[in-house]
Parts: structure tokens; C-alpha cells; sequence
């Protein structure tokens, strides 16, 4: 093996630690919190960086390809997985950034994002 290909290998193996590492600093950190009329993200320590209310939501729609390229300052991002779908939250407050949330499947503020399916229900107890 020469030294090129030993270099490539691990930088390749450096990035996939990374995402690994992001992916669970995210999952163990970052909280969704989904009821009925409301939505919230909860970050670490329980530092809440997102309320919001049914009424405050003006639309939620997937994130388009353009918008992810071009949308870093136009965009609140609270992702809490990179490989999950996308959808941008705008709401009605003044002065505030329309926010990128994952997609997990469950309705939030009690609103279906257009065009995203909603996973099925887990089985509950028995009996």
C-alpha cells in the first residue's frame, strides 16, 4: 500500500467517525418536543431553543435542494439528524428566521409538513 492510499483510508475514516460522533452529540442533546398546539426544541441542559404554537405557524414544507445550498444565514438550524428529511418551520413572529427541523414522522404543533407521510403508529401494550 503506498502512502496516498493510506492517507485516503484515513481521512475516509475520520470523516465517518465525525458524522458518527455529530449524529449522536445531536441525538443524546437535542430534544424534540411534540403536543397537540405546540412544538419545542430543548438543547442541552434543557435550554430551550424553540417554542412555538399552532397559530404562530404560517407553513411547513420540505426543504428544498436550493434552499439547503444557499440557506445557512437565511435559516435557523436546529437539525437533530443530518440523514433524516428536512422541513423549514416559518412562523408569523416578527424578526423571526424561518427554522430547519428534522422530519421524524410525527405531526408537529399538530400540522403535517406537504408531501411527507407520517410514520405509523408503534403498537401499544396489550390487554
Amino acid at each position: 500500500m503506498s502512502i496516498a492510499s493510506i492517507v485516503a483510508i484515513a481521512v475516509v475514516a475520520a470523516c465517518a467517525l465525525g458524522l458518527v460522533l455529530r449524529e449522536a452529540w445531536r441525538w443524546i442533546f437535542m430534544a424534540y418536543e411534540y403536543r397537540w398546539e405546540t412544538f419545542a426544541v430543548r438543547g442541552p441542559f434543557g435550554r430551550q431553543l424553540l417554542h412555538i404554537r399552532r397559530g404562530e405557524i404560517r407553513s411547513i414544507t420540505p426543504l428544498t435542494p436550493a434552499e439547503r445550498m444557499f440557506g445557512f444565514g437565511r435559516f435557523k438550524w436546529l437539525i437533530r439528524s443530518e440523514l433524516k428529511p428536512k422541513v423549514v418551520i416559518r412562523s408569523n413572529i416578527a424578526r423571526a428566521k424561518p427554522v430547519v427541523v428534522s422530519w421524524e414522522g410525527r405531526l408537529i404543533a399538530g400540522l403535517q409538513p406537504d408531501g411527507c407521510r407520517l410514520r405509523p403508529e408503534e403498537p401499544g401494550p396489550r390487554g
